[in-house]
């Protein structure tokens, strides 16, 4: 996913205790808390994402089964 604008925005809420962690970490690792956000959420959807799509296509669970190929030697 390299070099995707950043085009999609999304508003989160968060209560006052949160909203200090956050904004005292994204101080920490010299970012802006919605970086901080991104960065922090990016994993975690993605594999919220693979769990999914595992459960909605279960047809890519199955072991593969080796070639066979009939007939003699040419």
């Amino acid at each position: 996913m390299a070099n995707n604008k950043l085009v999609k925005q999304y508003c989160v809420n968060l209560d006052a205790d949160t909203g200090a962690m956050l904004e005292r970490l994204a101080e920490l690792y010299q970012r802006k808390p919605s970086e901080l956000i991104r960065l922090l959420i990016a994993k975690p959807l993605r594999d919220e994402w693979s769990k999914v799509q595992r459960e909605e296509h279960p047809e890519n669970q199955e072991q593969p089964q080796p070639a066979r190929f009939g007939g003699g030697v040419i």
